[in-house]
């Protein structure tokens, strides 16, 4: 595995941890692209869940598990990070689904759970958080072993919701600043960053960026730099993404990556879904129903061409 780089103290050998940040990402979910273009994607699989029973791959704050929950199914949730399992037993308690939620602090490279136990997995945004495969204490951790212990829980016939960041060559925006000004604006702080290698001032610099939604950041020659092309990237790869409401570490996988590990795993595809709105009139129209902080820019309209930001997955264990 490659040596990671001083900033990436927020990492570890099994993926990204947000220590005290948990609460943060909790309360900021996936933003408002997220809920246009993400949320009403995968959501619809997790309706009429009556017995069922449902594993929840990196949990996080546990909103999804208190989602299917709701629908009727029995969910283990498991999440390595005690930060998001303290919010996520929270939101069990206050939805007052104790007795269908079972929450465990555990690596999604080694499940505790048997075989063929779940009749449905989901992973939410949990592969770009993870490293390339490596081996740790005898054991695989990381991207792989996360597709391959997801499959090895699913009864046969099983389905996997796995998403993911996707476009991590273009900047997201609001939209309600010109491009220029965007530019400049990402510039100074990198520019005040320079070569820093400490998590904190990383994340202080780029939370500043309040009209970006998500943009990529990584590390050339030295310096932290914006990623406009996506083929500057290589797998597993340690980034910085800023997201709605925060800046986190992240690691770099392409669609690719995505759908070979689960067919190597004994997942085969089903759907593929890239959402985003088809024609300014659309976009337009969404963001004169919305308070300012949470419009989109043309960057989310595919006739002003954008890309999508998220890519959602149906598989199915054969």
């Amino acid at each position: 595995m490659d040596k990671i780089p001083a900033s990436a103290k927020a990492h570890r050998e099994g993926g990204t941890d947000y220590g005290t940040n948990a609460a943060k990402y909790a309360t900021a979910r996936h933003g408002p692209d997220g809920a246009q273009f993400l949320n009403p994607v995968f959501l619809p699989h997790l309706d009429n869940l009556v017995d069922q029973h449902v594993i929840d791959i990196g949990c996080g704050a546990g909103p999804w598990a208190v989602y299917a929950a709701n629908q009727g199914a029995r969910v283990f949730g498991i999440d390595y990070q005690l930060g998001m399992l303290k919010n996520a037993k929270k939101a069990v308690i206050e939805a007052d689904v104790n007795g269908k939620v079972v929450l465990a602090n555990a690596d999604g490279a080694a499940l505790p759970a048997a075989n063929n136990e779940f009749s449905l997995a989901l992973s939410i945004n949990v592969g770009c958080n993870l490293p390339n495969t490596s081996t740790v204490n005898s054991r695989e951790v990381g991207f792989e072993p996360h597709f391959t212990e997801m499959a090895r829980v699913l009864e046969k016939g099983g389905r996997a919701i796995v998403t993911a960041p996707t476009s991590f060559g273009e900047v997201f925006t609001r939209g309600d600043k010109l491009e220029l000004e965007i530019t400049n604006a990402i510039q100074k702080e990198l520019d005040e960053i320079g070569n820093s290698q400490d998590a904190s001032v990383i994340k202080s610099h780029l939370d500043r960026l309040d009209n970006i939604y998500r943009a990529t950041f990584a590390l050339r020659d030295d310096k932290w730099v914006l990623i406009t092309d996506e083929s500057q990237l290589k797998s597993g790869e340690m980034i910085w993404r800023k997201l709605p409401g925060l800046t986190v570490p992240n690691f770099y996988h392409d669609e690719k990556e995505y759908s070979q590990a689960a067919e190597k795993a004994g997942l085969k595809i089903v759907e593929v879904h890239h959402k985003l709105f088809k024609t300014e009139f659309e976009r337009e129209r969404y963001n004169l129903s919305v308070p300012e902080e949470k419009q989109l820019g043309p960057e989310y309209c595919e006739e002003a061409g954008g890309r999508p930001p998220f890519v959602v997955y149906v598989f199915e264990k054969v």
